[in-house]
């Protein structure tokens, strides 16, 4: 019966692996190694002793090895290795469960300036989707599957099927993190592109309802109401802009506050624009 709290507990932490840091999930994974292990008593006498201390100590070995060994291995092979799709193959074969190369790539592929080719495209899109194999829960892997989704649509054209692979991607997003309005915003100037204004006025709506001081969301609240011919609603959206960036002049602020204050050059046309409206 010893075992059974920590039988429940390993149950709960792989429910809830994607919620939590991989130290928390080594310990109760050697927890129960621990407990399944036979009681060795390291006194025994003679060679039955001897053989049962071995083999504990092999297992319990074997355990670090795989557990902790293994990865810290592929994390220093990643760091020192090239920054290229054939690194990520490498790693990922090492690695299966392993997710900081795949961000890392994807977040290095969509910071790019130039026009994606056909063959990045295909690196992006098989990467996020392995991102949301590896990671279904993680919030973070469903949006880097939406952006390199919209960023294919920007360079190469809306394919079959990628605008439901947006969609979708974005949807999940929202659904982990409902809170956040980065991903709501994102989906808001997709839907706009594809000239679904309505559309995007209610995500901007649903992402400001969460962050009043987005800024750019005020933005782009104010570009939707200008493609609608509406000076007064754009007028009204910019200029919420300047209170918000007033407040926080003087502040010492968190990344998470300089975020909500960032603004694309397009967005402070937008508003200067709605402004002399």
């Amino acid at each position: 019966t010893h075992r059974w709290p920590l039988v429940v507990g390993l149950g709960v932490f792989l429910v809830f692996h994607d919620l939590l840091s991989e130290p928390a999930v080594l310990l109760v994974f050697a927890a129960v190694l621990g407990s399944a292990l036979p009681r060795v008593s390291f006194s025994d006498p003679g060679v039955d002793g001897f053989v049962r201390r071995a083999v504990a100590a092999l297992a319990c070995g074997w355990f670090l090895a795989w557990t902790v060994g293994q990865p810290a291995l592929v994390r220093a092979r990643w760091f020192t290795a090239p920054n290229d799709a054939r690194t990520v193959v490498r790693i990922t074969r090492a690695e299966p469960w392993m997710l900081e190369h795949l961000e890392f790539r994807l977040d290095f592929l969509l910071a790019q300036a130039d026009p994606w080719t056909w063959d990045t495209a295909a690196e992006a899109l098989a990467l996020s989707d392995r991102g949301v194999v590896v990671a279904p829960g993680r919030a973070r892997a469903w949006s880097l599957r939406a952006g390199a989704a919209v960023r294919t649509s920007q360079d190469l054209g809306l394919l079959p099927d990628l605008n439901d692979r947006i969609r979708t991607s974005f949807r999940r997003t929202v659904d982990l993190e409902p809170f956040l309005p980065w991903d709501r915003l994102a989906w808001a100037v997709h839907e706009r592109s594809l000239g679904n204004r309505s559309r995007a006025r209610e995500l901007v709506d649903e992402a400001l309802a969460a962050e009043p001081n987005l800024v750019s969301g005020w933005a782009l609240r104010a570009q939707l109401a200008l493609d609608e011919g509406d000076a007064v609603a754009a007028r009204r959206a910019a200029q919420k802009v300047q209170p918000i960036l007033d407040a926080h002049r003087w502040e010492l602020l968190r990344p998470y506050e300089r975020k909500l204050l960032e603004q694309s050059a397009a967005a402070r046309v937008a508003v200067d624009e709605a402004l002399q409206r």
